[in-house]
């Protein structure tokens, strides 16, 4: 197994665990809210009003922590099939949506907001084609460089387009640390930055920094 092998191994372990942890957090809401509905039935029937906006606050409680746990069960239903072929084509602004997905949980953590760009018309046409791991890990391994190099309360920005010819995900950072010449030089000192020029390398692609502005662009070949 080559070193870029047995990333890609500890990369899928790493968002296992963590849409993991998310998935146990919906069902303790879910259970919680659950224990709550059950003690109010005891004290009256559902026809006594005085009990009914609890009842009706618990059920709405229930009904979007199920429809939480459905959207995380797609997205990790997408990431786990993504092995399944060694190349695929993919959408840009798909890709960006799937992965902002599945690091949330680390931004939430970091106190880091992440956002996708709204879709445009020309986002449908940028489609890329290779390791579907490969190309989730990369765009991942951006975020993650953010993560690690931003203050509280930042914001990473994804957008998919088209750069000189290239198909292209922008990878923007605002908030207190906006310089950047600063920013960039944080992002090489992430051991995340040496795995994502790996990566982009491996998808015959390259990172390069915006044009005065803070973030990197993936630049797909």
């Amino acid at each position: 197994m080559t070193e870029l092998q047995g990333k890609d191994v500890e990369f899928f372990g790493k968002i296992t665990a963590s849409m993991t942890h998310e998935f146990k957090n919906v069902l303790a809401i879910i259970k919680e809210s659950a224990g709550l509905m059950e003690d109010i039935t005891k004290i009256a029937p559902l026809s006594d009003s005085r009990h009914q906006e609890k009842l009706d606050n618990a059920l709405k409680t229930i009904k979007n922590q199920l429809n939480r746990g459905m959207e995380l069960s797609t997205v990790f239903n997408r990431f786990a099939h993504a092995p399944d072929k060694s190349i695929a084509e993919v959408n840009l602004h798909q890709l960006a949506g799937q992965v902002v997905k599945l690091s949330e949980r680390f931004a939430r953590l970091k106190r880091i907001r992440l956002e996708v760009a709204p879709e445009s018309q020309s986002d449908t046409s940028l489609n890329v084609t290779g390791s579907l791991v490969w190309l989730q890990m990369a765009v991942y391994l951006a975020i993650e460089c953010g993560l690690n190099s931003l203050p509280a309360e930042s914001v990473i920005t994804l957008t998919s387009e088209s750069h000189e010819g290239k198909k292209c995900i922008r990878v923007q950072c605002t908030g207190e640390a906006s310089d950047p010449a600063q920013l960039a030089e944080a992002f090489k000192d992430n051991s995340s930055w040496v795995e994502l020029e790996k990566a982009m390398q491996a998808l015959g692609g390259i990172a390069g920094w915006l044009d005065n502005a803070p973030g990197v662009r993936l630049i797909f070949g």
